[in-house]
């Protein structure tokens, strides 16, 4: 019997997903259209925030606390706000409001907890039919998203209540696990913060604290996951890192892909000839201020292998 049919009268399974899927490229294409429709300042008081299609709405507790929001509202103070929220003309023309709320309610209440008058915003006439499917794409792209921030506010706790800087948390937890002193209470620290594990954190959350400041813009941005920038860490300071980012970006990369492109650069490192890696640490010593501090005879000896490294590179 043919999986293709469905119950009489109805849709078979294959005619439903070929369904949703042209609904949700059609929703993306809708997103799209309203985030190029340009970037505003809307006074929050312009603002309608009672409609029922937002499914955090209905967890039964208040998603929008100060305690839920600490991470985003974090980044907001850092970066700014990077990413616009969803608006529509208010469709109640007599009313108080000049706009709905179709998407976005974590900004615009982080926006408010943190005393701004305005928030970033498009707008564009977003049908009734498509307000449920919105707030729900919404809230799945922000699963990863939230976690990276969970992980960013635990760290950035952690540092203030030690009074140290973020980078030098990962050493601290690993003086923990080796030794099984405690000196800071850090595992007490953590339990009250999150059910993670100390050696999670190390481990695995660490590379957090290692992303650059274009990653992290990226990740609020959401013109990369955070799964993606996570991976570009492993690359530490090699050059391709910048390079890599962009193209995540602009190929809108996943996780898979983003492993593998690493991957192949780390393999090319580990086949390159030694003299590759001899050049690299050569080449961090001839700074001005480095060689300004050599006697004039290690001057003089610098020169003189320079002139012969010169002349292994002409042209024979």
């Amino acid at each position: 019997m043919s999986g293709r049919r469905g119950r009489p009268g109805g849709l078979s399974l294959h005619d439903q997903q070929i369904r949703a899927q042209a609904s949700n490229d059609e929703l993306n294409q809708v997103v799209k259209a309203a985030y190029a429709s340009g970037v505003h300042e809307i006074p929050l008081s312009e603002i309608d925030i009672t409609g029922d299609w937002n499914p955090r709405g209905s967890l039964g507790n208040d998603p929008y606390g100060e305690a839920d929001l600490a991470g985003l509202m974090a980044a907001i103070q850092e970066y700014g706000q990077l990413q616009p929220v969803l608006l529509r003309p208010h469709p109640d023309r007599t009313g108080p409001y000049r706009y709905q709320l179709v998407a976005g309610w974590r900004r615009y209440h982080s926006r408010r907890l943190l005393g701004d008058t305005v928030v970033l915003a498009s707008v564009y006439s977003f049908r009734d039919d498509q307000l449920d499917a919105l707030s729900t794409l919404e809230n799945t792209q922000r699963e990863e998203l939230d976690q990276f921030e969970v992980v960013r506010g635990v760290f950035r706790t952690l540092a203030a209540q030690l009074n140290v800087e973020m980078d030098a948390l990962p050493g601290l937890m690993s003086r923990v696990l080796k030794t099984g002193e405690d000196p800071h209470d850090l595992q007490d620290k953590l339990k009250v913060l999150t059910s993670a594990s100390l050696s999670t954190f190390n481990t695995k959350y660490a590379r957090v604290l290692r992303l650059r400041p274009a990653e992290i813009r990226a990740v609020y941005g959401r013109t990369v996951a955070p799964t993606v920038a996570l991976e570009l860490v492993r690359l530490g300071e090699r050059p391709e890192r910048a390079t890599l980012l962009q193209q995540a970006v602009d190929g809108a990369w996943s996780t898979r892909t983003a492993k593998d492109r690493v991957n192949e650069v780390l393999k090319g490192a580990q086949e390159r000839p030694e003299v590759y890696d001899a050049a690299l640490r050569v080449t961090r010593h001839l700074k001005p201020a480095r060689l300004n501090a050599l006697t004039t005879e290690q001057q003089a000896h610098v020169h003189d292998l320079l002139r012969q490294l010169e002349e292994a590179f002409a042209p024979s």
